[in-house]
């Protein structure tokens, strides 16, 4: 029992460090080659409503450079999953060097690179979301914002 007893504030300590560290590390842009976000309904369960996958650098080679593929997962609910993103400009400050809006489909899956033109010759940060689409008004609903780097 007492020894039992002693271990206790030493597992405090061991847990409370790790969440500290986690919450520090927390902010930070993810380094994967891929990244994924729930899209939700906002009704009582929450079902998912769709999917979006963020692919870094070359991960999805047939797509192209820095794609997104985005799935609609409950057919037929009057929403379509899409994407939004925006890179941030590093000599500039600012973010906004370019955005755009990957659309899904309804009842499929999409993949489109996020980066057309000139190949890229260093790491950017990139801020993405999953949003859904209304089919009758055209609302758009989004959740948070994930960072990662587009390399």
């Amino acid at each position: 029992m007492l020894c039992g007893m002693w271990r206790l504030p030493k597992l405090l300590g061991v847990l409370a460090a790790s969440f500290t560290i986690a919450t520090v590390l927390g902010g930070a842009p993810a380094q994967a080659a891929t990244s994924h976000q729930l899209i939700y309904h906002w009704s009582g369960s929450r079902p998912v409503a769709g999917e979006v996958w963020y692919n870094a650098g070359n991960h999805n080679p047939s797509v192209g450079r820095n794609s997104f593929t985005v799935k609609d997962r409950m057919c037929g609910d009057g929403w379509v999953p899409l994407a939004q993103y925006v890179i941030y400009d590093a000599s500039a400050g600012y973010w906004e060097f370019k955005s755009g809006t990957i659309n899904g489909v309804s009842c499929g899956e999409r993949s489109e690179s996020a980066w057309t033109g000139s190949t890229q010759t260093e790491p950017f940060s990139i801020k993405w979301r999953g949003c859904k689409r209304s089919t009758s008004n055209g609302a758009v609903e989004c959740e948070g914002w994930k960072y990662d780097v587009a390399k």
